[in-house]
């Protein structure tokens, strides 16, 4: 429901769709990396991103693609935040260039890639 915590739809095979929303105090930022071609898929897959919180920690996850037989993952990646803020957020390109990003507050936010 973009409110910054992760929800979780369920399904089964000639069963009723199940949507769990969860409204717990669980604060995350989600990162939509959005590469520019041909350079880069738009996807970014490979990009790696990192967020530097304000108790000084240091998150870093890839992006990847794909997930399973009938089923998706969300694009971009995610980062719990606890009671942290968020100083900067990190992004080493697939194609070897970097860029950086203030602080965001919880929830999604989408980066494009800087032109070169």
């Amino acid at each position: 429901d973009g409110d910054g915590d992760l929800d979780l739809i369920v399904t089964a095979n000639n069963g009723p769709l199940v949507h769990l929303v969860n409204q717990g105090l669980v604060r995350s930022l989600r990162v939509i990396p959005e590469g520019r071609p041909p350079a880069v898929s738009r996807d970014a897959v490979g990009a790696e991103v990192s967020v530097l919180l304000s108790d000084g920690r240091r998150s870093v996850a890839v992006v990847h693609a794909g997930s399973g037989y009938l089923g998706q993952n969300e694009r971009g990646v995610r980062f719990t935040l606890g009671s942290s803020e968020v100083r900067s957020v990190d992004i080493v390109w697939p194609d070897g260039s970097r860029s950086t990003h203030p602080g965001e507050a919880a929830g999604t936010i989408r980066i494009v890639q800087p032109d070169s």
